[in-house]
């Protein structure tokens, strides 16, 4: 099912419990999630090793050498980016293609990455969730 911006709300309010996320946010996410989206490699790399059918894609295509690690089934074609580093930024409209059903923020949380959450969530209209490390 694809909803069109702010339509999520809605339908999370109806399949979805909320949670408060690591950087104390509310979140309202979807008692299903049947795909994940990390916007970075250290959250693509956890659900792949836990999750790896949940995986909505990679943060960078898999190079040559790594794809010989990884079964044929989770080897797409194309990065998704993502929002980790300097200068970089996930690709929002291959994102929303992927359809991902929520979207995980794995690392250090600050006031920086409550705030990058949020703009994510409202760019993606896809709930994003803050997850710290122990």
């Amino acid at each position: 099912m694809r909803l069109e911006r702010g339509e999520w709300r809605s339908y999370l309010r109806r399949d979805a419990i909320t949670i408060t996320d690591d950087g104390g946010r509310e979140v309202a996410i979807p008692t299903r999630v049947d795909k994940i989206f990390c916007t970075n490699p250290v959250g693509t790399y956890l659900v792949y090793t836990l999750a790896p059918d949940k995986l909505a894609g990679w943060n960078i295509t898999p190079s040559k050498l790594e794809q010989a690690y990884i079964p044929e089934e989770y080897r797409p074609v194309v990065g998704l980016g993502g929002w980790f580093g300097k200068n970089t930024t996930g690709n929002v409209e291959e994102i929303i293609k992927a359809a991902p059903d929520l979207v995980l923020s794995v690392g250090d949380i600050d006031e920086s990455a409550i705030s990058d959450a949020d703009r994510i969530q409202d760019l993606l209209n896809i709930p994003v969730v803050l997850v710290s490390p122990p």
